[in-house]
């Protein structure tokens, strides 16, 4: 009989063993998967972080160019433009640029960047 106890204990550390490893796996997924999305989020957020900075250098450039300077970019995203502020916005991101222009909206596609002699405009 002491045969029969014992290996029914045995089954029984055994599923609780098996039990706690495959817990142990589901919580390792779960924080992985957690880990994915934030990844997602961050890259995106570096993105339009240099979405920002490259279209913020060109109307730079552009303005240091001085008058009749042209620039054409392809835009990915769209752009929000604050003259007073100097400010480039794009989703959640920002930066800044050195230039006299306009506030504007931008929309992703082809626009040119031309400096006229007093501001820069963008279209």
């Amino acid at each position: 009989m002491k045969f029969l106890n014992s290996r029914g204990q045995i089954s029984a550390e055994m599923i609780v063993s098996v039990a706690a490893v495959l817990i142990l796996f589901v919580i390792v997924l779960g924080n992985n998967a957690l880990m994915e999305d934030s990844t997602k989020i961050i890259s995106a957020s570096i993105d339009d972080k240099k979405s920002c900075i490259e279209f913020a250098y060109i109307i730079t450039q552009v303005y240091a160019g001085g008058k009749g300077s042209l620039m054409q970019i392809d835009l990915v995203k769209n752009f929000t433009v604050d003259a007073d502020q100097k400010t480039l916005f794009v989703n959640n991101e920002s930066c800044f640029f050195l230039a006299v222009t306009d506030d504007k909206t931008l929309s992703a596609g082809a626009v040119s960047v031309y400096n006229n002699g007093s501001k820069v405009v963008v279209n």
